[in-house]
């Protein structure tokens, strides 16, 4: 949820605890889910804590939107599998 060196969005988050930064992440992800907004999350080499795999799992959509990149290879798989699963999105207002 992180964008750029120690920012997400245009917080800081070296500033905000972890507890505070996960609440946000949590809320920001069901805000938009609430507006009929397809989530795709892709945990990238996260292990050795439950605690982020579990934000990263419960934002996504449903389990079909969830990718778990333990490497490189399986990175690369999961933003194929998204790729084409959004090909056929129609976007409307």
């Amino acid at each position: 949820m992180y964008h750029g060196a120690g920012k997400r969005g245009i917080h800081d988050v070296s500033a905000i605890p972890a507890k505070e930064a996960d609440t946000y992440t949590q809320e920001l992800c069901n805000n938009i889910k609430d507006k009929n907004i397809e989530v795709y999350t892709v945990a990238f080499a996260i292990t050795g804590n439950p605690d982020a795999m579990k934000l990263v799992q419960s934002c996504a959509t449903d389990p079909a939107h969830f990718f778990n990149a333990a490497d490189q290879t399986a990175l690369l798989s999961a933003f194929s599998q998204i790729g084409k699963s959004i090909q056929n999105l129609r976007l409307s207002h």
